[in-house]
């Protein structure tokens, strides 16, 4: 479990926005493909909605306020649909080596699964880590298997809880609630394992293992402040185990980039995508600068062979996007229009990452750079293979 400062968990990225697009859209694929190895999610419980009638009571003197309904937050939603959904998702199939259809197996806590062993017969089990719970008189041995065959006790949940009952304090009622939320899931939900299997073929599947821990248990700080009281009412999912890894999933993804990259720059790229799915942070974008460098370089190169190229010239600008700058305005095209806005900022940021941010700050930083460097490589394809198609063009039409 990583620690964090009070004020660190609470700008992590929630859970509902990472499970949701900006159209509303369920990406539950996001915390298979996006989210790296103990990397944090915050789960929200605190905003707790009330459906609440008005009762006129004339022995009262006044209305009563009665609860008909009480209602989770967004991220204990989003937690309840990750959990439940039965739906086929797209995820990147490493043996078939594309994205495939996979179809998900029902979530179930591998903590709260048991199996018996009988002791006189026990045989080991490749693969399996055994946790002793407790003996019964016939010293049969109950036992964990967190990575066993896919049964055990699953996962239920819900969104809503009617209720019938006066309102004697909105604020405290809804503290309280989300207290009980926060309880219920890290007893109920404190480790959880979803299982996929591609369409295509049922022995190729992606497993991933999270756990779920009490904010406060997460915060370093054990000091009272104003973000700290908050830390009561929230949770922290952090994925701990993937199989294949993420680097497993993408690498088929980035054998394209082959065309356009040296065989030092794409293990740069493996090397990227294999460190960030580790967990390591400032090291895949320092990765991802060698690349960003080196296609800078490249371009260097190819404008150097024109007659009015002043090396001098170029090698007295000191600032990196300045000399972006001077080979575009020798026909260099290297960002494409679409990073025109950020075209400035993406070799700043990767510094930064590689020299000033922390690990969970440049973990969560990473798919962004990378997608800057693939849109600048999928250019580079397309320009190439626009080439190649004149170049078969040219040599057919001039026979």
């Amino acid at each position: 479990m990583r620690h964090y400062s009070a004020k660190r968990i609470l700008s992590l990225p929630r859970l509902s926005h990472l499970l949701y697009d900006d159209q509303n859209n369920f990406t539950p694929e996001r915390l298979i493909t996006d989210l790296g190895l103990y990397e944090g999610v915050l789960i929200d419980a605190s905003n707790i909605t009330m459906h609440i009638t008005i009762i006129p009571d004339p022995s009262l003197g006044k209305d009563r306020e009665i609860v008909n309904k009480m209602i989770v937050s967004d991220d204990v939603k989003s937690l309840h649909s990750f959990l439940l959904f039965k739906d086929n998702i797209m995820l990147p199939c490493s043996e078939c080596r594309r994205n495939q259809p996979f179809s998900p197996v029902v979530a179930f806590n591998p903590q709260r699964q048991r199996f018996i062993i009988d002791k006189e017969n026990e045989k080991d089990e490749a693969k399996t880590i055994k946790i002793p719970i407790e003996k019964s008189v016939k010293e049969f041995s109950f036992q964990n298997n967190p990575f066993g065959p896919i049964t055990g006790s699953y996962l239920s949940c819900n969104d809503e809880l009617s209720l019938s009952g006066n309102l004697s304090d909105e604020k405290k009622d809804t503290e309280s609630a989300a207290l009980s939320c926060v309880n219920g899931i890290s007893l109920y939900f404190s480790e959880i394992r979803r299982d996929f299997v591609c369409s295509l073929n049922n022995d190729h599947h992606v497993t991933a293992y999270f756990i779920i821990h009490k904010a406060e248990d997460a915060c370093k700080e054990q000091k009272q402040s104003a973000d700290y009281e908050k830390l009561k009412y929230c949770l922290v999912l952090e994925k701990v185990g993937q199989e294949p890894s993420m680097a497993d999933l993408q690498m088929f993804d980035i054998e394209k980039y082959k065309k356009v990259l040296s065989d030092e720059s794409f293990r740069d790229f493996s090397m990227a995508l294999g460190l960030h799915a580790n967990g390591v942070g400032c090291g895949s974008l320092l990765y991802l600068r060698r690349i960003y460098e080196t296609l800078i370089k490249n371009a260097q190169d190819k404008c150097s062979l024109m007659s009015e190229w002043d090396e001098e010239e170029y090698n007295k600008i000191k600032h990196f996007n300045d000399k972006i700058e001077y080979l575009e305005a020798f026909g260099a095209k290297i960002i494409p229009d679409e990073l025109s806005d950020v075209k400035a900022k993406i070799y700043g940021w990767l510094s930064k990452g590689v020299h000033e941010l922390s690990e969970q700050e440049s973990m969560e930083l990473f798919p962004y750079l990378k997608y800057a460097i693939e849109l600048i490589l999928d250019e580079q394809i397309a320009q190439k293979e626009k080439e190649e198609k004149l170049k078969e063009l040219k040599k057919k039409l001039q026979k």
